[in-house]
């Protein structure tokens, strides 16, 4: 899909000799494109929109170069992305958007987290692997010996799925069929 849309689309626009259009216009241009593809409702719609905006702002304005690339700036750059991606995921799976704001509205809502702290716990532990992740990778452990994370990956994941299964685990019995 990616080739077809940089193919048939992004070039013919922004390659053409007698009517041309800047890239960012291109990228915004083929994102939008891109939602309409994926599906019927607006939310797709909005979801392209919102994937092209970044991208043509971030060519734009080079926001990418223009930052430091030490370690922190990484983190940094790492984790906004992936929360903006997370974000707009949101209006990927919603079927309207009343039930995506009705989604935005209750991520904000820091309240919930005082009763349930096993919420709270699980979320903070999800940085984990990424923090494994990097500093392996910092280490150099991936140039040499690609399969020690590998191992380290699969068993933080088995760690961290013990880990889910004890918190959220039931800790009562409770019968598959009740007695009426």
């Amino acid at each position: 899909l990616t080739s077809w849309f940089t193919d048939y689309v992004y070039y013919p626009l922004c390659l053409n000799r007698k009517f041309r259009i800047s890239p960012a216009v291109g990228i915004l241009f083929v994102f939008t494109l891109s939602g309409f593809w994926h599906g019927a409702s607006w939310t797709f719609v909005a979801w392209g929109v919102f994937h092209g905006i970044l991208l043509a702002l971030e060519y734009r304005f080079g926001i990418e170069k223009r930052l430091n690339n030490g370690p922190v700036a990484q983190w940094a750059k790492r984790i906004v992305l992936f929360n903006v991606v997370a974000l707009s995921r949101i209006f990927f799976r919603s079927s309207d958007f009343p039930q995506s704001w009705n989604i935005l509205t209750r991520l904000t809502d820091f309240s919930i987290y005082q009763h349930d702290r096993y919420q709270l716990l699980t979320l903070s532990l999800c940085s984990l692997p990424m923090v494994i992740s990097f500093l392996a990778r910092r280490r150099g452990w991936t140039e040499y010996n690609g399969s020690l994370l590998w191992l380290l990956g699969w068993g933080f994941a088995g760690w961290f799925g013990v880990i889910v299964a004890i918190v959220y685990g039931v800790d009562e019995s409770r019968e598959f069929i009740m007695d009426v």
